[in-house]
């Protein structure tokens, strides 16, 4: 029977959704002869954490949970009380280093140090705004404290003369966590002193058995170009429990940290990939909800028309694209995708903003509303000369009903004028030029300025951009 390793964790993660960390139970049930990941398992949800732990206990029959026969996370403390590490974001999962090694991929006892399988530490979330937050200049957030007190006991003079102070691109002391290389990556170049590197492997979104690198796909390649790995407090160390199974006791060590990519963490990145599900991974759209959920209850089939092909993604707190004469940004210039499937549907480009996919609307095409507002205007303004004429036709009519008499019975002599019409017509005249018809004309001289202001192009507020277009 195989040799089962229940890895469990509680983690407070960061989401797309803004920089306040969502608490999460991580499991990963590991088969330690196989090196291999059989399930994972991550929520929000105690009920659902527990449900899924007796689950896994009762059907699985692991060996151990956290290098510990018999432990129960549930009743030592483990998902009660967060431990130091997790404040800074990252409790780890595995305690036993001999499993750690093998999830890595190494011989336990050839390990220096040895390795953490499960490897990604998120950062912890600043309290201040994105829009305020400050750093110092030197920050040794997440430096090892042998380092950190090191560096606390020299004097500036001192780290000059080293040539530690960073000024003048001297090196500087800060964390440096280590990046988890699996068997398929290569380490292009990695900064002297900082958390850059540029990684070509496979597509590989977090830990060695995501995206499809870790479901063994051919054709996936991907370059990685990452700045401030681990996010802005890596952590460069880890302690970690050790249990000695012959002694029953216990005790703590500190090996360097090692991290696994993250789309959500790490600071920026530029990745490009051979085969990739680009909005499941960056958490676009309809992935973009705060993950805590079971991975089992989201569908492949969700992943739209955007998953299983090649992708080139930017990503950082701020991005400008600068173009000395014009920038264009294109689509469907090809017959076939990057996996040989024809391109059937029309490809547009899409301006999302707060990741809010479900509000997008169709771009207006300027020259087209500009036509479509003449007619609209040239409308109104025969409409309004309709009415003016017929305004001319009823005071010539109202004119004629002034002077109109009537024959009596005596010897056919024609009635007088009524004085009344002749005073009440001339009141309709005045009203009607000084009122009616003066509207109508003041009417049609503001829709030709809205027509010259707005919609010409040589208008203060014409409606199209004289640089911008789309189709």
């Amino acid at each position: 029977m195989a040799k089962l390793e229940l890895s469990v964790q509680r983690s407070q993660i960061s989401t797309v959704d803004g920089p306040n960390p969502v608490s999460s139970y991580d499991f990963d049930l590991i088969d330690l002869e196989q090196v291999k990941i059989l399930d994972t398992f991550q929520t929000s949800d105690k009920a659902s954490a527990r449900q899924y732990f007796d689950n896994m206990i009762a059907t699985m029959h692991p060996a151990t949970v956290n290098g510990t026969p018999g432990m129960n996370p549930f009743e030592d403390g483990t998902f009660d009380e967060v431990s130091d590490a997790a404040v800074d974001g990252f409790v780890p999962a595995f305690h036993s280093p001999d499993m750690a090694a093998a999830v890595a991929g190494e011989d336990p006892t050839k390990v220096d140090p040895p390795r953490s399988a499960r490897l990604t530490p998120p950062s912890p979330a600043p309290t201040a705004t994105s829009s305020n937050l400050q750093k110092v200049a030197r920050d040794l957030c997440g430096l090892g404290k042998e380092k950190k007190n090191d560096i606390a006991r020299m004097t500036e003079e001192q780290m000059a003369k080293r040539k530690i102070n960073g000024a003048f691109c001297n090196i500087k002391v800060q964390a440096k966590p280590h990046r988890d290389m699996a068997p398929c990556e290569t380490m292009v170049g990695r900064g002297v002193d900082n958390n850059a590197c540029i990684v070509i492997g496979n597509d590989r979104p977090g830990k060695r058995h995501e995206g499809y690198a870790g479901k063994g796909h051919t054709h996936c390649a991907s370059i990685d170009l990452v700045t401030g790995l681990g996010g802005w407090c890596a952590k460069e160390e880890e302690e970690i429990r050790i249990i000695d199974e012959k002694t029953n006791t216990t005790r703590t060590i500190t090996r360097p940290m090692v991290c696994n990519p993250s789309f959500f963490i790490d600071s920026a990145r530029i990745y490009i990939s051979q085969k990739t599900d680009v909005d499941k991974n960056f958490g676009i759209g309809e992935f973009g909800r705060p993950r805590g959920k079971s991975k089992k209850n989201k569908d492949d089939k969700d992943i739209g028309k955007y998953g299983a092909k090649s992708a080139v993604v930017l990503k950082a707190d701020n991005i400008r694209v600068i173009g000395r004469e014009s920038i264009r940004l294109v689509t469907g210039t090809d017959a076939f995708n990057s996996q040989g499937g024809e391109v059937g549907d029309k490809s547009g480009i899409e301006l999302v903003a707060m990741n809010l996919i479900d509000k997008l609307q169709p771009i207006v095409l300027g020259n087209n509303l500009q036509l479509a507002l003449n007619i609209i205007v040239d409308n109104i303004e025969a409409l309004a000369k309709i009415l003016h004429g017929y305004l001319k036709y009823q005071m010539a009519y109202n004119q004629a009903l002034q002077r109109h008499t009537h024959i009596t019975p005596f010897f056919g002599i024609p009635t007088l004028v009524s004085e009344k019409a002749i005073i009440s017509g001339i009141q309709c005249d005045l009203k009607s030029v000084i009122n009616t018809e003066l509207s109508i004309l003041k009417h049609i001289t503001n829709l030709q300025g809205v027509k010259h202001n707005y919609l010409i192009p040589s208008g203060e507020t014409f409606i199209n951009s004289r640089l911008n277009k789309s189709n």
